[in-house]
């Protein structure tokens, strides 16, 4: 079922295994219900898959298997992470960070960097971010970790696109895509693919972009893979808006908030908000922007994002200006 990239399949399968193996294996137990957790944070149902992690990391611990311990606690730190709680996810990835140096496990030392890093990024600390990464890179290349050098890579790609070099992401983009391709990371691979596209859309390439999105929206979809099917037809509506096709826009906008609502994915859910109350604004819908432009900040204040302050600012005009036209001002 895995290798059929059918993820929910495939954690049944392995809790019927843990579920029938005889009493005492507590090794296969763990490893089984870890891998069945994994497999349901990549189809987004945080719930089940945080509790099936928590199951294992306990039976690493109680046996003293303590690299496979150190996986767990990065495990659990994606699901908190995805769920915008950073506080949570930091703090398991400290601990993983420590048993990884403490066994000398360079490739598991690597994988916490990157994740680390995301905390970082999460929070508006670029240099943070780049720094931990560089690490990551370094240490997933020395062990021949093709997987986590491909999320390095694309998360350095990340990094440099957010902050406007994209001479620098692209190359960094197309590295890890070979690398994903190559070894046939599915989720990977599309998610590298939308990145791509957000380049292309920043310069206006929106011919390049489509072509992207049309094949990361399809492995997305193929998959199963909800988390990435949101943001992709979020950058689809990006691509659209910038086209100046704003129906279209909304559209794409709409079916990803729609996902990202239903897995929990409160960062990304912000982010669609802001940009629906942006398209929406545009059109001079002020009640409808101020709307969407509300929530988003609603999210922000929960997530402390670092974009919050100018947010908060932007709702606030949007506010004044659409309780002048109530009064009967007119449109701004």
């Amino acid at each position: 079922q895995r290798l059929q990239y059918r993820y929910k399949k495939s954690a049944q399968y392995l809790q019927e295994a843990a579920a029938v193996l005889p009493e005492g294996h507590k090794w296969e137990r763990a490893e089984y219900l870890g891998e069945a957790g994994v497999e349901l944070y990549r189809v987004a149902y945080y719930v089940d898959a945080l509790s099936l992690c928590e199951q294992s990391m306990s039976l690493y611990r109680e046996i003293g298997d303590h690299k496979n311990e150190g996986l767990s606690l990065n495990n659990i730190s994606l699901i908190y992470e995805v769920q915008g709680d950073y506080k949570n996810a930091l703090k398991f990835l400290e601990q993983s960070l420590s048993i990884a140096r403490e066994l000398g496990d360079k490739a598991g030392e690597g994988v916490t960097l990157n994740n680390i890093s995301s905390i970082y990024q999460a929070k508006g600390d670029h240099a943070k971010a780049l720094m931990c990464l560089n690490q990551s890179l370094s240490l997933l290349m020395e062990t021949g970790e093709k997987e986590g050098e491909g999320w390095s890579l694309n998360n350095i790609g990340e990094i440099h696109r957010q902050q406007g070099n994209y001479a620098a992401a692209l190359p960094c983009y197309e590295q890890s895509l070979v690398i994903r391709h190559a070894i046939k990371d599915k989720r990977g691979e599309c998610a590298t693919l939308n990145n791509i596209s957000l380049v292309y859309i920043a310069q206006g390439k929106l011919d390049a972009a489509f072509r992207y999105l049309k094949q990361s929206l399809m492995i997305a979809q193929d998959i199963g893979d909800r988390r990435q099917e949101a943001a992709t037809l979020h950058s689809i509506g990006l691509a659209y808006g910038n086209k100046g096709e704003n129906i279209a826009a909304l559209k794409h906008y709409e079916q990803s908030l729609t996902i990202k609502k239903e897995i929990g994915d409160m960062a990304s859910e912000a982010d669609t908000c802001w940009n629906i109350g942006d398209t929406y604004g545009s059109q001079g819908k002020l009640a409808e922007a101020e709307s969407y432009f509300s929530r988003a900040v609603e999210l922000m204040e929960q997530l402390e994002a670092p974009d919050l302050k100018k947010c908060r600012q932007i709702l606030e005009l949007f506010r004044a200006k659409l309780r002048g036209q109530q009064q009967g001002y007119g449109a701004p």
